[in-house]
């Protein structure tokens, strides 16, 4: 039978470095085409096109992640601006759920004691208030996956183990 893929899409925050390249590379380009066009004017044409390095790395920086169901698995992917999808670590089966919550839920500093064989970073910050942290246990191999649902995804996952999931 033909399972459907019911696939979720948070964007990705950019990091503070991401941030900083591309406001240095956008001042640097600003003052370099100022410069130009005070010394050599009629350089300002050709000068134009530097304006698109920026606006490049600020796509080029944009990413999403993508959480994508297939019947009671569940695959995390990084899709970049031009649409390529590449998973991050090893699906994981909702059947093997041992605990769904917040992070700022207790059995989160619980979970960070034990040892993972996969850890699966999908927040769209560090800093995120949203995020939920899932471990998974398949046959001794334990995941941890931190990521930041929709309420359709929670509801999703309640699909295969509710008394398992602690979000609200």
């Amino acid at each position: 039978m033909f399972e459907r893929e019911k696939e979720f899409v948070a964007p990705k925050a950019k990091t503070p470095a991401e941030r900083v390249i591309v406001v240095g590379m956008t001042v640097f380009i600003v003052a370099l085409v100022a410069f130009l066009v005070t010394k050599v004017p009629w350089i300002a044409g050709i000068c134009a096109f530097l304006v698109v390095v920026p606006v490049y790395l600020n796509f080029r920086f944009k990413k999403e992640y993508a959480y994508a169901f297939v019947g009671d698995k569940l695959t995390v992917r990084v899709a970049d601006f031009k649409g390529n999808k590449t998973d991050i670590g090893k699906p994981v089966f909702m059947e093997d759920l041992v605990v769904c919550a917040k992070e700022d839920d207790a059995r989160y500093n619980e979970a960070l004691k034990a040892t993972y064989q996969n850890l699966i970073d999908a927040r769209t910050s560090p800093s995120s208030k949203t995020a939920v942290f899932a471990v998974f246990d398949r046959n001794g191999e334990k995941s941890l996956v931190r990521f930041e649902p929709v309420d359709m995804m929670i509801d999703e996952i309640k699909k295969f183990a509710a008394d398992k999931v602690f979000v609200k």
